[in-house]
């Protein structure tokens, strides 16, 4: 039963760092075109800000809010663009990218393949 506890207090632990949302600045777009910004890389996009005049608009989701819209939060292309002619034209727009690991590897073997190993050999 110790061997037990010890082995899920191991895979808890590797777990951890793939579970942790880091969400880290990517890239600022200054040279907005016709009021619409899209940006693509090779992490997910986990948040979008908007300047607007004196203010800023944070996008952690998918929506449209207050004139300006995000689209793609979550995956690797983001697009934001205003709505509504009536609201101040974006100055610029910052990216975040989720740059946590997704995999973690030891030994050569992925986390869920060893977890997978130890389930088999304790018979679970």
């Amino acid at each position: 039963m110790k061997k037990v506890i010890y082995i899920f207090i191991f895979i808890l632990l590797l777990a951890v760092p793939v579970l942790a949302n880091s969400c880290e600045f990517a890239w600022k777009d200054e040279k907005i075109k016709n009021q619409t910004s899209t940006y693509i890389t090779e992490n997910n996009i986990c948040q979008v800000v908007i300047k607007a005049a004196t203010e800023l608009f944070t996008f952690s989701t998918n929506e449209c809010r207050d004139g300006y819209c995000a689209e793609g939060i979550g995956t690797t292309t983001a697009t934001v663009y205003k709505d509504n002619p009536e609201v101040h034209d974006m100055s610029y727009v910052k990216y975040f990218i989720d740059d946590s690991p997704t995999d973690v590897t030891i030994c050569n073997f992925k986390a869920e393949n060893i977890f997978t190993r130890i389930l088999n050999f304790l018979g679970l």
